[in-house]
């Protein structure tokens, strides 16, 4: 299970980091902070902690989504994490909150802040740009798939609904490696 994936990590961490401030000290230990925090990324993240995030986001992405597709002429309404549409209503259920962009996202930004970016403000707001993108991507995509829906009916969400989440991937990944770029 992910909590049992969560404890075997965190005890594992905690073993290699007691060894090597007992074998090399802080100072060594500071050297490889990094590792250790990107690696929490990697692994499933508990429930207690995924599922606050989770909703909050889908609750942003329904909330902003409605206010995008009414200023842009569509009529909208939201009912919790749906999109009521005229002709039928798109979910924001998990997948679609954008949390997989995100955690993909962070673990990006943070290995290009730490490979390439030596002043800790720099690292620090590329971490957040980063953050941003991969927020305004799934935006986007969201908006888009519930257009798409508004146009030509909630049938196609079926056809394209994958589509879109590989032009953000994209469009995050390549915002992520300009942004290291500029940097």
């Amino acid at each position: 299970s992910p909590a049992q994936c969560m404890c075997l990590s965190l005890g594992c961490s905690l073993f290699l980091i007691g060894n090597i401030l007992l074998l090399k000290g802080p100072r060594t230990l500071r050297h490889f902070a990094f590792p250790f925090l990107f690696f929490f990324l990697a692994v499933p993240i508990p429930k207690i902690v995924w599922n606050p995030i989770v909703f909050t986001l889908q609750s942003w992405v329904s909330i902003l989504d409605v206010e995008l597709l009414n200023l842009s002429g569509i009529p909208a309404a939201r009912q919790a994490h749906v999109i009521v549409l005229p002709n039928g209503s798109v979910g924001v259920d998990e997948a679609c909150s954008g949390i997989r962009s995100l955690q993909s996202s962070l673990m990006a930004a943070l290995f290009i802040a730490a490979l390439v970016l030596h002043r800790l403000s720099a690292k620090i707001a590329f971490f957040f740009l980063g953050v941003g993108l991969a927020v305004i991507g799934n935006l986007i995509r969201s908006f888009t798939l519930s257009a798409l829906a508004y146009r030509s009916g909630i049938d196609i969400l079926e056809k394209w609904h994958v589509t879109p989440g590989w032009i953000i991937h994209g469009f995050t990944s390549l915002g992520v490696i300009a942004l290291a770029w500029v940097f």
